[in-house]
C-alpha cells in the first residue's frame, strides 16, 4: 500500500554505510540483484562520488548512488521502496545527487537501465545506445580449482600494468576504482603477460549466495582474452559465475559456448541499455569494452 508522504515527512540525506545498508540490502533482495556492501563501497570510495537516502524515522525509501570516471557521472543504481514509488522520492534523489554531481564538475551523464525504467532516461533526453546481458553458469562438477589460478593472480605490485590495460580498453583514467578494487578482500584481478606487458586481465569480484562475477573483462585481443578466461572459468569450475557482457560482443558469445545463460529473473527485464547525455565522448564505447565496469 502506497505510503502517504508529505515533502516534510522523509529527509534526503548523505549515505551512510553503517546506518543504511542493511534497509539497502533489503532492496537488493527484493529487486533480486545480486549485489554486497563490497560493491556499493568500491563505488562510495571515489573522489567525486555522490550517494543520497530517503528516510523518515521509522525507515529508509529509497537510495541514488553515483560515482564518476573523469568528469562523467556513472549513475550506479536507485532503488525505491514499493510503498514510496507513487510519491516523489525518487525525483527528489535524483535532482538531489545530480545537483550535488553538477557543483563538483560532473558535466555528462552515463547510465543504464533495465526494461522497465528505461521511460525516465527517455523523459529526461538520455540517448540509448549499447546494451549488456547479464549471464550465469552454476557449478561444474570437473575442474582445476582454484589453486590453478595462482600463476595468474595479480596484486598491488601490478597497479601500473591493470591501470595502463583499463585505460586502453575504457579510454578514461581509472587509478582509483582498481586501487579500490585491489584493496578489497574479496576481490581478484587475474592476467596473463608477454614479456614485460600484461595482455589481458579480468576481475572476479562476490557477490551473493558465494557466486563470483567476472568484472573488468580487458584484453589487447581477443585470443588474449579467450587464453585467460579458458585458466579461470576452469580455476572457478566450483563456483557459480556470472558477467555482464556487452550484447553479441566476442565475450558474450565465448560465454554462451560454455554453459552460461541468461538467469529466469533478468530475461523479463534484461539487456541492461546504456543511456548518455551531455560530452561523454567515446569513453566506454570501444569495441574491445566486453564487460560492463560500472559498480
Amino acid at each position: 500500500m502506497p505510503l502517504n508522504l508529505l515533502n516534510d515527512a522523509y529527509q534526503v540525506l548523505p549515505l551512510d554505510m553503517n546506518r543504511d545498508y542493511k534497509e539497502i540490502d533489503r532492496l537488493f533482495d527484493l529487486e533480486e540483484w545480486p549485489f554486497l556492501r563490497s560493491d556499493l563501497e568500491v563505488s562510495h570510495a571515489q573522489p567525486r562520488a555522490t550517494a543520497l537516502v530517503a528516510r523518515t524515522k521509522q525507515e529508509l525509501l529509497g537510495f541514488f548512488a553515483t560515482h564518476h570516471f573523469s568528469d562523467i557521472g556513472y549513475l550506479d543504481m536507485m532503488i525505491v521502496s514499493p510503498g514510496a514509488r507513487k510519491s516523489h522520492v525518487a525525483r527528489k534523489l535524483y535532482f538531489e545527487t545530480t545537483r550535488q554531481m553538477k557543483r563538483k564538475g560532473i558535466n555528462s551523464w552515463v547510465a543504464h537501465s533495465t526494461n522497465d525504467s528505461y521511460r525516465m532516461f527517455k523523459f529526461m533526453r538520455f540517448q540509448a545506445g549499447q546494451s549488456f546481458t547479464l549471464l550465469a553458469r552454476d557449478p561444474l562438477e570437473t575442474g582445476k580449482g582454484i589453486e590453478s589460478l595462482n600463476e595468474y593472480l595479480l596484486g598491488a605490485t601490478d597497479e601500473d600494468l591493470l591501470v595502463s590495460l583499463d585505460e586502453e580498453v575504457f579510454d578514461a583514467p581509472r587509478r582509483e576504482w582498481i586501487n579500490t578494487l585491489l584493496a578489497q578482500p574479496t576481490t581478484r584481478f587475474y592476467g596473463s603477460r608477454q614479456a614485460d606487458r600484461l595482455v589481458a586481465s579480468v576481475c572476479t569480484r562476490l557477490r551473493k549466495q558465494n557466486a563470483l562475477c567476472l568484472d573488468s573483462v580487458n584484453a589487447q585481443s581477443i585470443d588474449a582474452m579467450e587464453g585467460l578466461l579458458n585458466q579461470v572459468l576452469e580455476g572457478l569450475a566450483s563456483h557459480r559465475v556470472e558477467c555482464f557482457a556487452r550484447t553479441d560482443s566476442e565475450l558474450h558469445h565465448y560465454l554462451l559456448a560454455r554453459q552460461f545463460s541468461v538467469p529466469e529473473f533478468f530475461e523479463p527485464i534484461g539487456p541492461l541499455v546504456e543511456w548518455r547525455k551531455g560530452p561523454a565522448g567515446d569513453v566506454g564505447l570501444s569495441s574491445k569494452v566486453q564487460s560492463l565496469a560500472w559498480f
